[in-house]
């Protein structure tokens, strides 16, 4: 187990590999956010993730059973990829939440992870 996460890390740590990974939003969650999903995901996470990349869907409702991922795609990992991907698609993000408290902390997750990010890239 110890060998398959250490060939994993040489991977990661190749930027044309990371490039290819993130072409999906499944790729780039497993790639840059493996910390937040920790688990293997479902099957049925591929359509989720496909729901979430289409720029035709102009409004989505996510269900699903509790503690699955559903915020962390949503407030987190669909932010992150478009605006580092397509941000001549989307030049505002405009991220909405519950409360005052679950804003705060999603901004705030946004922003830890894009410094996380640009030390890994380099950027």
């Amino acid at each position: 187990m110890q060998m398959e996460t250490l060939q994993l890390e040489r991977l990661v740590d190749d930027p044309e590999i990371r490039r290819a990974a993130a072409k999906t939003l499944k790729g780039f969650c497993l790639t840059y956010l493996p910390h937040h999903f920790p688990l293997d995901p479902s099957d049925f996470f591929d359509e989720r993730y496909a729901a979430l990349e289409s720029v035709d869907i102009q409004r989505l409702e996510v269900i699903g059973f509790r503690a699955a991922p559903r915020p962390t795609l949503a407030s987190l990992a669909l932010v992150l990829r478009a605006a580092l991907k397509h941000p001549d698609l989307y030049p505002f993000i405009i991220m909405l939440a519950d409360t005052r408290s679950q804003a705060s902390i999603n901004a705030a997750s946004v922003q830890h992870e894009l410094q996380a990010l640009r030390q890994i890239t380099g950027q």
